[in-house]
């Protein structure tokens, strides 16, 4: 025996899912700082690959393990949200294996200037377009989970 629904209650429900996705929708996006600090952070490998040997594992750990850490944590505090930006929604996913792509290129480009084609500064110029690159397809990132989230289930 299944229990019947009122139809003003199931209407109030399906409202208010919608309010809370609109909700969930304005403050899940980045404050202003967040792109250009998390590109910044993956610059960090490369400038270290043309600083030089030793600065390799300072620049990797760094830029690819704590900082990125520690800019999401910030993140999550002032927007009231933790969640994996870049993989939350389909929309984002997709922006975000297309800047995986992009940027594992930038990372071969910039190895061969630097180390096959001996030009020094190679790989921090590779690094200076993946920062360009996050910046942009965060702003991308963004957009797209905000147009998702706000949409109605």
């Amino acid at each position: 025996m299944t229990k019947r629904i009122d139809p003003f209650a199931a209407y109030r429900a399906v409202e208010a899912a919608t309010e809370s996705g609109e909700e969930l929708a304005r403050r899940a996006a980045t404050p202003a700082w967040y792109h250009p600090a998390l590109g910044l952070s993956l610059f960090l490998p490369f400038g270290a690959v043309s600083l030089g040997w030793h600065w390799i594992p300072y620049g990797v750990i760094l830029g690819l393990l704590v900082v990125p850490i520690v800019i999401n944590m910030i993140a999550g505090h002032v927007t009231g949200i933790r969640l994996d930006r870049w993989s939350a929604t389909r929309g984002t996913r997709r922006i975000a294996v297309k800047l995986a792509a992009v940027s594992a290129v930038l990372i071969f480009v910039g190895l061969c200037l630097e180390w096959g084609l001996d030009i020094r500064g190679g790989a921090a110029l590779a690094g200076v377009a993946v920062l360009v690159s996050t910046v942009v397809g965060g702003r991308h990132v963004d957009a797209a989970l905000t147009r998702d989230l706000a949409r109605p289930a």
